[in-house]
């Protein structure tokens, strides 16, 4: 997701090679953060507004600096200690040895929820009258470790 973000960005791609190279790690351990927030909340996308405005806000007073590789390779430099120490804290979110890691923590999250069905990793709604009901629950598709 960290890649996609720093490519939805298109503009900065003028202050040169570092500068995108910088972002895109920036963007990475972002993500990182993103996910831990939002896994908590059940994904809400209010959180991961106000994660952005929040970066934004925090970005205003360096404004003049903001497409200065120097300053991009330090904010990356911190949100990758911050990403790093999130994964160490929460090895079990992020480092699954048994069941795909984030995706196994998708299906978990999906659980008793009859409405779903995840197929070849994406959620899709339950198909009424078709092959998968929504009572059915299933998990399908090529999910390391699902049931």
């Amino acid at each position: 997701v960290g890649v996609l973000w720093a490519l939805w960005h298109v503009g900065l791609y003028q202050n040169g090679v570092g500068y995108m190279v910088f972002l895109v790690i920036l963007m990475i351990a972002y993500s990182i953060v993103l996910y831990r927030l939002l896994e908590g909340t059940a994904f809400n996308v209010w959180v991961a507004a106000l994660f952005h405005l929040g970066i934004n806000l925090a970005n205003l007073p360096f404004y003049g600096m903001i497409q200065e590789t120097r300053f991009i390779a330090v904010n990356a430099l911190v949100w990758v200690v911050v990403a790093a120490v999130l994964v160490v804290m929460r090895r079990d979110l992020f480092l699954r040895r048994n069941g795909g890691g984030v995706m196994q923590a998708a299906i978990e999250a999906v659980g008793d929820n009859p409405g779903l069905v995840i197929r070849n990793n994406v959620y899709h709604e339950g198909i009424q009258g078709g092959i998968l009901a929504p009572e059915d629950a299933a998990v399908e598709g090529n999910i390391q470790g699902a049931e």
